[in-house]
């Protein structure tokens, strides 16, 4: 479903494994059957600190669009939620904050600060205090 950039980055999961993503992982953070939007696998982040990491050179790049599939389980709406956020170099920038019982697919546009950025990273960061809390992550494509 990209937007007709070309695809500097993405990731199904299907490998079963997030090393082969190059993805930088702490807390409860793994792949997980029950985490797949669309085949068999997903990841699924679990408890406070769980975060997924991709680190990308992005020098050269115009522009940065970044999709997902993402779902939250348990929840509180008001309280928890599933963190999206690029990073410039210096600072971290939200894409988005969601607390989601359903499976939705976001795509994003970032700001021209993304691109042309050889410091460029995303990362996924579920924010909650219960253990059952959880977001599931699927299908990440990064285009220019």
């Amino acid at each position: 479903d990209c937007q007709g950039g070309e695809v500097i980055f993405s990731d199904d999961f299907e490998s079963g494994d997030l090393t082969d993503g190059g993805w930088t992982i702490s807390g409860n953070s793994q792949i997980h059957e029950q985490a797949a939007f669309t085949g068999v696998y997903g990841v699924k982040l679990q408890k406070k600190g769980a975060l997924l990491e991709k680190d990308l050179s992005k020098f050269g790049r115009t522009s940065v669009v970044v999709e997902y599939d993402r779902v939250t389980v348990n929840l509180e709406e008001n309280d928890d939620s599933l963190e999206v956020e690029w990073y410039d170099g210096t600072n971290w920038h939200l894409i988005e904050s969601i607390a989601d019982t359903s499976w939705g697919h976001a795509s994003f546009e970032l700001s021209p600060r993304a691109g042309n950025n050889s410091e460029f990273r995303i990362r996924f960061t579920l924010n909650c205090n219960h253990p059952i809390e959880k977001a599931y992550l699927d299908n990440v494509v990064i285009t220019d």
